[in-house]
């Protein structure tokens, strides 16, 4: 058996588009598996009755959300180069999902802290109003309701606003363009989720409505300094 020290870490950024926004966290974990099988990349896998491969992925994206730096720390044998590794999985996951590229890391995912996010809000009543109320909101205290193991019941009232560290708000047409730069320690994460979930409970926004909707992409990572982007 050979041990995990002879081993060396990589690091996969890659994206997640299209479709494959509407994969969970759990199924993207078993895409990657399938996928690292099929290309036979030599992969660490752990030891016990039921061996898998050891993934260590950035915070997980919400549901419905896009983005185009995703991350995934694996251990592999030092004998395959990081290029190979790329097109051997690029030819084997689904077309929304693909590898940008693969190096070895001198960080660790834990020293990622600020995402910036773009939200396109598709409203049938778009308008500079509209934008300037989504302004006030963001500059201001938004209590949200969000899950957390801290209470009995699972869920507690929060202000999300110091995870916020700056946003810009624009109209063009039928939709309203948020950009954000979001909390994404773990400690203090700030999901997207959260913002749409303040549109409706400030705004009363109501996104099931016919012909109304939004989107998120996450465009990058950063750094402490909000300035350095994160790899």
């Amino acid at each position: 058996m050979v041990s995990v020290n002879e081993y060396e870490k990589v690091r996969l950024e890659f994206s997640k588009t299209g479709k494959a926004k509407f994969i969970s966290h759990l199924d993207l974990n078993r895409t990657f598996k399938t996928a690292f099988t099929r290309a036979k990349v030599p992969i660490w896998y752990t030891n016990g009755f039921n061996p898998h491969p050891k993934m260590v992925f950035s915070l997980p994206l919400s549901l419905g959300a896009e983005s185009v730096c995703e991350f995934l720390d694996i251990r592999v044998l030092p004998v395959v180069d990081c290029d190979r590794i790329k097109s051997s999985l690029n030819a084997n996951l689904p077309d929304d999902i693909q590898i940008k590229r693969v190096y070895k890391p001198e960080t660790k995912l834990e020293q990622m802290r600020w995402a910036k996010y773009e939200f396109t809000l598709t409203l049938c009543d778009a308008s500079q109003k509209t934008a300037d109320g989504i302004k006030n909101m963001l500059n201001g205290p938004i209590e949200i309701t969000k899950r957390t193991k801290k209470t009995k019941i699972g869920f507690m009232e929060a202000d999300i606003s110091s995870g916020i560290r700056s946003s810009s708000v624009s109209c063009n047409g039928d939709n309203i363009i948020i950009i954000a730069e979001l909390s994404a320690s773990v400690d203090e994460y700030v999901n997207p989720d959260y913002i749409i979930k303040a549109l409706a409970k400030y705004l009363q926004i109501d996104f099931e409505k016919e012909n109304e909707g939004y989107t998120v992409m996450k465009l990058a990572t950063y750094f402490e300094d909000c300035e350095t982007v994160f790899s």
